[in-house]
């Protein structure tokens, strides 16, 4: 937890793969800045995708959240978490 530092969250759109035509789902980017050099192994991908399933969970109904994951010191991206809308998962 002490490796968190900054959140910041903002609106944005995906295309879903749908029938009969594809559509465009809203949902929100949430970007993490973290301390990597805090974790050892592959406990950063685990605790991104554990964020990414918690706050997945709580999204409102036909919406998703795009978790992005970046080193603070070197604002390198980290991870990209993949989202889905109602187990179907978006382009």
């Amino acid at each position: 937890i002490e490796s968190i530092k900054k959140l910041e969250f903002s609106l944005t759109h995906k295309l879903v793969d749908g029938k009969p035509f594809p559509m465009f789902v809203r949902g929100v980017k949430a970007e993490l800045q973290i301390d990597s050099s805090v974790f050892r192994g592959h406990s950063l991908y685990i605790f991104s995708q554990l964020l990414s399933r918690v706050f997945n969970l709580k999204v409102q109904i036909n919406s998703f959240v795009d978790l992005v994951v970046k080193d603070y010191s070197s604002q390198q991206e980290l991870y990209q978490c993949s989202q889905n809308v109602g187990g179907k998962t978006l382009l």
